[in-house]
């Protein structure tokens, strides 16, 4: 995992481990700041309902496209990228709530 500050925030470059959508519709992805804590999940988005993100809304087009784009990255093995726009760093976001995502998941080489 890698950390750099932007202007309106930070971004986190990691593997996708695991990649779920929960009964209710979230998205999440599992070990994706530090593979050797199993049970931290992220929740990206809804992809029934709109969900509130850094960026206001996130519809479940852009969510589901989300979804395409990490299981693409866990099949690949390649890293993606995320921009957030809280107050918090790579790995301290708290699990099973919504983060403040500005920009991404984007696949990286």
């Amino acid at each position: 995992m890698s950390q750099s500050a932007v202007a309106a925030g930070y971004n986190c470059l990691g593997t996708v481990n695991d990649v779920a959508v929960l009964p209710d519709g979230s998205l999440a992805i599992g070990e994706f700041y530090d593979a050797s804590t199993p049970d931290y999940w992220l929740y990206l988005c809804n992809v029934n309902v709109a969900a509130n993100g850094g960026n206001g809304a996130i519809s479940t087009t852009i969510c589901k496209s989300w979804q395409a784009t990490l299981l693409t990255a866990q099949a690949t093995g390649k890293k993606i990228n995320i921009w957030f726009s809280d107050t918090l760093s790579c790995g301290t976001h708290p699990q099973y709530t919504v983060a403040d995502i500005t920009f991404g998941p984007a696949l990286e080489n």
